[in-house]
């Protein structure tokens, strides 16, 4: 990639790894805990990713807005994840993650707490 980060396709998942938007949602946890928090976009000029981007990147290898984003199981599970959070808040997570108070440290354990989630 020319950020110099590895695309890893969700066909590569350990053999043990039986639901792969488990692997899909815990790997864009790393990627966005390892390239910071976005808003307002899926990677902006330093390489920081929003939820979205970061599930774009591991899912489709590209932060393109025509990835079928919103078909991918991964992307599924983390809006009925997000409809769970107690208070008033989106379940879009494009707009969850650019909620102005939003860290980076709430999406990357919204993404694994979701993958972790009935486990």
């Amino acid at each position: 990639m020319a950020d110099g980060s590895t695309y890893i396709a969700p066909t590569d998942f350990a053999p043990e790894e039986a639901e792969a938007w488990r692997g899909v949602l815990l790997r864009a946890a790393d990627e966005m805990d390892r390239r910071g928090l976005a808003k307002g976009t899926q990677c902006d000029a330093k390489g920081r990713v929003c939820l979205a981007g970061a599930l774009n990147f591991v899912a489709f290898g590209d932060f393109s807005y025509r990835n079928p984003l919103q078909d991918l199981e991964a992307y599924q599970r983390l809006q009925k994840y997000l409809r769970t959070l107690p208070g008033d808040v989106s379940h879009v997570p494009g707009s969850w993650n650019n909620e102005p108070h939003r860290t980076k440290a709430e999406c990357v354990a919204a993404l694994r707490n979701c993958a972790n989630q009935g486990r």
